[in-house]
């Protein structure tokens, strides 16, 4: 087996430690009624070490190793307490007080990583946020809007190969607490085997309408809704603009894949899903293994879809609609063709040696198909192994990520190709 090494250009302000001996579970959580104390305690002058303040009756000995464990290995530096843990798999959600920055607001930290603690605030945090379609918007509409720096953990999702979704989101509005939203911004982290692989940030989108809304816009038939909703639960659909194409089309039916649903145009069977509102760390019941290989394509998953109930329950189906591809282990890069040239796509047959094709799970590059079967290392520096089934094996295909959607390789750039 060959590996494909990846080296990325991002630098992170986190720091990266060793995953603690013991990882932090439920029975570490501080009990509601010492948060206030402990608190107070934290905020007290610095002569006071912060350990003390753990040292009271009734504090679990894991809060005071995930207090040190925040104090050395992230970025802010403070003592926090923890206030909530929520097992997800290799990586697991906490919620954690930092009384330095507020005493009372609870901020979201992944856990028992190979990172050991992260606060997702500082995993997702940017100077300025990308421009997409969604972000110029809402920037055109209210010119001082900014994101209020309040990162939670939306939804969740187990991606194809057993990686883990994150998908966060911070509230827009006009650079006040209290004023109301303008719009909900949106960033995956995506984890495997406890290890980050991939951040995305998809922009800004109108807010979160309540789940009554969403379901009845969805039972009129809205795509742009429909569109807005799969992005936010961490289903990449594309820009916000009505049309369901490719990747609108590939998002919905994962999302019905995950979900136990016939893979049809049927919008109405999957509107529950789409309309809630609160993540659910469990995963979708029909979703991969976490970290395991995902069974076989089912050949009867393509078969012809069933007549829609109504016009206005289906999804439109462009003639060419292409079957969903079947995943081992999910890249850091969207799917697609990449090309050193945008006048070599498409890329047809991709035997050139300047196009490479990648889909989830897999790379195709000099007419060879090459399937990704682990991720290791840490982001930024990744090494992906891959498994190209000739027998002799393949030279390491090697790397420099500029983002999700371009790399560097032999010197030449490559950057996705546009439909």
């Amino acid at each position: 087996m060959r590996k494909f090494l990846v080296f990325l250009m991002f630098n992170l302000a986190t720091a990266t430690a060793a995953l603690a001996q013991d990882g932090f579970g439920p029975a570490d959580v501080v009990p509601s009624e010492r948060v206030p104390d402990l608190a107070r305690c934290l905020t007290a002058p610095a002569s006071e070490a912060s350990t003390d303040c753990f040292s009271g009756e009734g504090i679990p000995e894991g809060a005071r190793r995930f207090s040190e464990a925040m104090e050395r290995d992230t970025a802010l530096g403070f003592p926090a307490i923890l206030t909530g843990v929520t097992e997800a798999g290799p990586v697991d959600l906490a919620s954690a007080i930092i009384p330095r920055i507020s005493p009372s607001e609870p901020q979201a930290v992944l856990v028992n990583g190979a990172s050991g603690v992260e606060i997702v605030l500082e995993r997702v945090f940017a100077p300025e946020p990308p421009r997409t379609p969604g972000t110029n918007s809402i920037l055109a509409r209210s010119p001082g809007a900014a994101e209020q720096s309040r990162a939670r953990i939306a939804a969740y999702r187990v991606l194809p190969g057993g990686g883990q979704r994150f998908v966060v989101h911070d509230t827009v509005t006009e650079r006040c607490l209290n004023c109301p939203p303008l719009g909900v911004s949106v960033t995956y982290l995506d984890y495997l085997r406890g290890r980050l692989v991939g951040v995305e940030q998809l922009g800004w989108f109108d807010p979160v309408p309540a789940s009554e809304e969403i379901a009845a816009r969805l039972e009129a038939a809205d795509i742009r809704v429909l569109q807005a909703r799969l992005n936010q639960l961490g289903y990449p659909a594309g820009p916000v603009d009505g049309a369901a194409g490719r990747m609108t089309l590939a998002a919905f039916y994962d999302l019905k894949a995950d979900h136990c649903l016939d893979r049809d145009p049927r919008m109405r069977p999957v509107i529950p899903v789409l309309a809630r509102t609160t993540a659910d760390l469990q995963g979708a019941p029909c979703a991969d293994a976490i970290s395991e290989r995902p069974p076989a394509p089912d050949a009867a998953a393509d078969a012809a879809p069933p007549a829609a109930e109504t016009p206005a329950d289906v999804v439109p189906q462009p003639a060419d609609t292409p079957a969903a591809a079947t995943a081992t282990v999910a890249l850091p890069l969207l799917a697609g063709i990449y090309a050193s040239d945008p006048s070599l796509c498409p890329a047809a047959g991709a035997q050139d040696a300047s196009l490479v094709g990648i889909a989830p799970g897999m790379v195709s590059r000099l007419g060879e198909s090459c399937t990704v079967v682990d991720v290791s290392g840490e982001w930024p520096d990744l090494a992906i192994a891959l498994d190209c089934g000739t027998g002799a094996g393949v030279a390491d295909f090697e790397i420099t990520m500029t983002g999700p959607d371009g790399f560097i390789h032999d010197g030449l750039g490559f950057a996705l190709c546009t439909p």
